[in-house]
């Protein structure tokens, strides 16, 4: 699933379109799947008022609610934790970090402050973990933290070969982050302690100004806003880039719904945050 800024949300398999969003993620099974997405600067939805607010959907658009509508300034990176189903959400203008129930109920600030221009996150909750982007002009990074909000660190800054982390998604199998960055025109990866970096892909034709990032099995995915296309290419070497789709316009966000990417095991943070 992707989505563009033309406010909808497109998959390729079922073909539903899903109207006002910025960015997205997923949550369920492969019988029921919920896709959840934020909305900036957007009207009302059929009886939905999604203006600044998180929206909880059944595909089929049908059951449409509000999940969190006030206290929101500019929700931007989103992510599901899959195995207690809570929200996790950034906000790029209130520099910080909240978890709730998918319901929107016992909603907590995890991370405050000490942020500039917070994009992106991912969780690994059999870990414990939440990464996200900071494409911060003076000091860009990518930061984690325990998803109980505890230890927060820096795992990566060494922005040398690139100063605009953007999209960001996790490698569960290898245990490795893998980001785009929209300065460098390139896709990186490294462990989640940050060492063992490797440009995976740089300055391509279709990779000229990469925005969102996923990975299913051996290949990494992306979209681009200058060619408008979302494309793969090996998640090791870069090689067989391939366009899996034209877009007529930019492509945001992106989604890969498999059991694969939602690998099961006990929650870390579940115990720690309520």
């Amino acid at each position: 699933l992707w989505n563009w800024p033309l406010n909808c949300v497109y998959s390729a398999l079922l073909g539903d379109i899903i109207k006002d969003q910025a960015c997205f993620s997923n949550f369920g099974t492969w019988t029921v799947l919920s896709c959840i997405w934020c909305s900036m600067n957007s009207l009302k939805v059929t009886t939905v008022q999604s203006h600044n607010c998180l929206v909880n959907i059944v595909l089929g658009v049908a059951g449409i609610e509000v999940v969190v509508q006030h206290g929101l300034a500019t929700p931007e990176g989103l992510a599901v934790d899959w195995i207690t189903g809570k929200l996790y959400w950034i906000d790029s203008n209130l520099d910080q970090i909240e978890v709730a129930e998918l319901n929107g109920e016992m909603r907590t600030t995890l991370i405050a402050g000490g942020m500039e221009h917070p994009r992106a996150i991912a969780l690994d909750p059999g870990q414990g973990i939440l990464f996200w982007t900071d494409w911060d002009a003076t000091f860009p990074r990518i930061e984690a933290a325990s998803m109980s909000g505890s230890g927060r660190h820096i795992v990566f800054k060494d922005m040398e070969i690139g100063a605009w982390p953007n999209g960001l998604t996790l490698d569960h199998l290898e245990k490795r982050i893998v980001w785009t960055d929209a300065r460098s025109d390139a896709i990186f990866s490294a462990h989640y302690d940050g060492t063992g970096v490797i440009e995976i892909l740089r300055g391509h034709e279709y990779l000229s100004h990469p925005f969102a990032v996923s990975l299913f099995g051996g290949n990494v995915y992306w979209t681009d806003w200058r060619t408008n296309t979302l494309a793969r290419a090996n998640k090791w070497t870069g090689r067989n880039v391939t366009v899996i789709q034209k877009t007529s316009a930019q492509p945001f966000d992106l989604q890969i719904f498999h059991p694969s990417r939602q690998p099961q095991g006990e929650d870390y943070a579940v115990s720690h945050l309520y």
